[in-house]
């Protein structure tokens, strides 16, 4: 957990498009679980009550369908997916909630009473389609955790849009390059990306 290399990304604003496919895939957050999913959410992530309720659709926790994001508890190590509403009688079945939810009865998942140990953990947290738009990119300010082949693939990948967005990678303070970043990182690297699109040195006075 110490060993992460921790990278900031600073640049313009479309910056944040880039790395929104990693949250697609998923990427690990430091949380404290045993809360809700609600308290998770609205507290950790930062995300509002109204979009929870209206806009967050479809919630998948370990493979299976959420109705009640009240009810939920949130473990350690535990996968959570968010999508915004589907289309067709898919979607309508899988919407948090919904009149068809007893149709997928056996993908659902069983509320659970709160648990009142409250410790630090980790989650995998997946994005899909408009929650991904929304809320990708304050998770990414955040800081989320990948693998170092992820972020060497991105970085390669997308050399030419990081530059045309003025990115910036910061470690340690110090600034480095892309192809430095690329040459330092490990595949098997845990590494601790934030995006930033403020100036950098206007947030660290």
């Amino acid at each position: 957990m110490d060993d992460k290399k921790e990278i900031l990304i600073q640049g313009d604003d479309q910056l944040s498009i880039i790395f929104l496919p990693l949250l697609e895939k998923g990427a690990n957050l430091d949380v404290v679980v045993g809360g809700t999913l609600r308290q998770l959410l609205f507290d950790q992530v930062g995300i509002e009550h109204a979009y929870i309720d209206d806009r967050i659709q479809t919630i998948f926790l370990n493979a299976k369908a959420i109705d009640d994001v009240d009810q939920t508890v949130i473990h350690d190590g535990d996968v959570l997916a968010l999508s915004g509403a589907m289309p067709g009688l898919v979607g309508a079945t899988l919407r948090k909630g919904g009149k068809y939810a007893a149709l997928r009865k056996e993908i659902s998942g069983t509320q659970m009473a709160s648990s009142s140990r409250h410790i630090q953990g980790k989650i995998r947290l997946k994005l899909f389609n408009t929650v991904l738009k929304n809320i990708g990119p304050k998770v990414l300010l955040k800081g989320v955790e990948i693998l170092g082949t992820d972020l060497i693939d991105l970085l390669k990948q997308g050399e030419k849009e990081l530059k045309a967005n003025k990115a910036r990678l910061f470690v340690r303070d110090k600034e480095i390059s892309i192809p430095e970043a690329i040459s330092n990182i490990s595949k098997q690297d845990q590494c601790q990306i934030r995006v930033i699109i403020t100036d950098y040195l206007t947030l660290y006075k």
